[in-house]
């Protein structure tokens, strides 16, 4: 049985802040995804010779090297948002994050 308390810690953990207002359908939802989660692991056992059948193509990796590309020049980039600051973008802090540390 999921709880609360393990609902916000997995909150607080993925830095998402929780209304207590939706903590109660959240339990209940991710208590819905522990269920599914535990259905599928007991299907794949009760499998046909408890081979994997997760594909039903057999997998193919294509590997191929890394090349290396010019890319955009970086004040081309920069122009775009007032020059930047020190060289990056600038990206301000949300109002989801604002909220997370007042929390604390």
């Amino acid at each position: 049985m999921v709880t609360k308390e393990e609902v916000q810690k997995i909150a607080a953990l993925s830095k998402l802040y929780v209304e207590p207002s939706d903590l109660e359908g959240l339990t209940k939802d991710m208590e819905q995804l522990v269920e599914f989660a535990g259905m599928i692991q007991e299907a794949q056992a009760n499998s046909a010779g408890g081979q994997d059948t997760g594909c039903a193509q057999p997998l193919c990796t294509a590997y191929r090297e890394d090349i290396v590309e010019p890319s955009i020049d970086r004040s081309l980039l920069l122009q775009n948002v007032g020059g930047g600051q020190e060289g990056f973008f600038r990206v301000e802090k949300s109002r989801q994050e604002e909220k997370m540390c007042q929390a604390k």
